[in-house]
């Protein structure tokens, strides 16, 4: 009988661990990718192309809701710059571990701007998901996926 409850309270303890060693992971791991959310956004804002291709691993993919998925390429930020979109904020909502080197996450976006032919402002919002892998070290970007918030029902 007390050989019995030593074994259930050594289980316990085990799986305790177990599971608190795993929130701490996706603690750390949130707190990884928030730091390249905040390092894509400052990036952005500083229209620094290269430096945001040096955030994804390679052969990264670009999915538009409009034009689909693409690969990514330094030109696919020149364009938006040259689109107007000058600024963006970026918040994490939610970031799940696939493996010890995938996890995916979601969020929000929020670009605002100038439209460079009619100078009308750009303001879109809306929702993102994306995959990430380990490279080295760091984790990477391996694809985004972005779409405007609905328009409000009338």
């Amino acid at each position: 009988m007390m050989r019995s409850k030593v074994l259930q309270m050594t289980l316990a303890l085990v799986l305790f661990g177990i599971v608190s060693a795993a929130r701490a992971d996706e603690a750390d791991l949130k707190k990884q990718v928030d730091q390249l959310s905040v390092a894509y956004a400052d990036r952005f804002n500083k229209k620094d192309a290269a430096g945001l291709v040096a955030l994804w691993a390679p052969d990264g993919i670009w999915v538009n809701a409009v034009a689909g998925p693409s690969k990514l390429a330094p030109d696919t930020y020149e364009n938006m710059f040259k689109a107007g979109l000058e600024h963006l904020e970026v918040a994490v909502t939610q970031v799940v571990p696939l493996g010890p080197d995938t996890a995916i996450g979601t969020g929000t976006y929020h670009f605002t701007g100038k439209n460079p032919t009619t100078g009308a402002a750009i303001n879109i919002e809306g929702y993102w998901s994306a995959a990430y892998v380990k490279d080295g070290a760091k984790w990477a970007l391996k694809m985004l996926m972005g779409a405007p918030k609905p328009a409000p029902a009338k």
